[in-house]
């Protein structure tokens, strides 16, 4: 699906945005080796597992190498290459040791020939000065920057220029991966085809990519601020996926590829129209927000038994709960938030809010009554009618009900079963009643009958 006609600008850009991560948080790694090192060894390094170890640099880079103490590097005879580059071994004071070779036996780089290079994870989920020192490393060897000041890295391992893309995303960035086409070249009067590369176009605010000073000149903090635009929307693959909601005030969290997302029906009240930012820059553009609605459906005719109040709702909640929108929900206040924090049970795709249950509940049933759910999910309703308590608000229902629902996702149920347990657990602590449980099957789903 491209992009609607209203979501451009008049010269075809897009105008729908995704904001850019912070520079991730990640705890600081203990390494065996100097991270921009490591880089360094990944971009131009001769990486033998025979005792050898090596890089073929410019001498800069050479001289600035923050190998171990007792360990130097030895330019090898008619190594030159055009531009000042050379071949250089690393080697200890002591023959029978090093310390550079050792730490990349350890990491499990050595050995690796150029298409098969890859970031070991101890540096890739490392902290933000470890991974930029990382990618200063590979950045200084086999990166580019243009007149323009544009940023490039090119290998013709796939799996490396994707670790390039992860560290400069996790980093507040954005690049671009394209593979350019196999070039040709003779060897011993044989055409061959060589191997495809991979160039990540790098755009990184806030951090130089490089610490070689030619190529640290050149470069130059970005004018603008960076994001994603939204120019379609396209499907991939079809997999299990779970929605989740958070306590951040944005209802933002970061996903794959360290893109900033949300999934949860929060988000929709905070629009961009409607952040403080819009204020500032046009509230002529403001708009209303997208609520949930509650629709009542009733028999005709009045119930054998009236629902009467029997204390359970005030005259202030009668008040408050007959106004057409009910502005104090916490949208936080689901099953997920006291579930998804540690537990393997499968978080359910759209929770609905305790207390707007809650209400519902006491507003349409009476203590004792059946309340029904024919899609049980993770079982909220059964968890209030049940009596059980928010972890959010800390309210419940004090007179409970009895409860019956249904649930086709095997996972959902398991999880809709221990929530009830669970209900029906504290309240038998309480000692304010007690109640028979028992499960009932049948071919076309599970179902909870209380």
């Amino acid at each position: 699906m491209q992009a609607e006609e209203g979501s451009l600008t008049p010269d075809g850009t897009a105008r729908r945005v995704v904001p850019i991560v912070a520079p991730v948080e990640m705890p600081e790694r203990m390494q065996p080796l100097d991270p921009y090192l490591v880089g360094v060894l990944l971009g131009d390094g001769m990486l033998g597992s025979r005792g050898v170890v090596g890089v073929c640099a410019e001498s800069e880079i050479v001289e600035s190498l923050p190998i171990p103490d007792e360990h130097y590097t030895t330019k090898l005879k008619n190594s030159e290459r055009g531009g000042g580059v050379a071949s250089f071994h690393i080697r200890c004071k002591q023959w029978h040791r090093n310390d550079v070779l050792s730490g990349c036996r350890e990491i499990g780089i050595a050995g690796m020939r150029a298409w098969e290079k890859k970031v070991p994870d101890e540096y890739k989920y490392a902290s933000i000065e470890q991974r930029l020192s990382v990618l200063q490393g590979l950045m200084d060897t086999d990166g580019t920057i243009k007149k323009n000041g544009s940023c490039y890295f090119a290998s013709v391992s796939s799996e490396l220029a994707n670790d390039v893309k992860f560290m400069t995303e996790s980093l507040g960035g954005i690049c671009r991966i394209s593979a350019e086409d196999s070039p040709m070249y003779r060897y011993k009067g044989e055409n061959r085809i060589g191997r495809k590369r991979y160039v990540c176009c790098v755009r990184l605010p806030g951090y130089c990519p490089f610490r070689m000073k030619r190529k640290a000149d050149k470069w130059k903090p970005l004018a603008r601020s960076i994001h994603r635009r939204i120019v379609s929307i396209e499907p991939t693959t079809i997999s299990d996926c779970t929605c989740i909601t958070v306590e951040a005030i944005d209802g933002l969290f970061v996903t794959e590829n360290c893109i900033v997302t949300h999934n949860s029906q929060a988000i929709r009240t905070r629009s961009r129209e409607l952040q403080f930012a819009g204020l500032e820059a046009d509230r002529a553009k403001t708009r209303g927000t997208l609520n949930d609605y509650l629709l009542k459906f009733r028999a005709p005719g009045d119930n054998q038994t009236a629902i009467r109040s029997r204390d359970e709702v005030s005259r202030n909640d009668w008040i408050k709960w007959a106004e057409g929108c009910w502005d104090d929900i916490i949208e936080t206040d689901t099953l997920n938030v006291a579930e998804g924090r540690g537990e393997d049970d499968t978080k359910h795709i759209c929770p609905l809010q305790l207390e707007a249950i809650r209400r519902c509940v006491l507003l349409f049933s009476a203590p004792g009554e059946l309340v029904f759910s024919p899609f049980t999910g993770i079982g909220s309703e059964g968890f209030v009618s049940l009596g059980g308590m928010s972890p959010k608000t800390k309210k419940k229902i004090l007179e409970p009900r009895r409860f019956y629902g249904c649930e086709l996702k095997k996972e959902y149920f398991d999880a809709a079963v221990k929530n009830c347990e669970r209900a029906i657990e504290n309240r038998i602590r309480e000692k304010q009643s007690s109640l028979s449980f028992d499960l009932e099957e049948n071919e076309e789903s599970d179902a909870i009958n209380v």
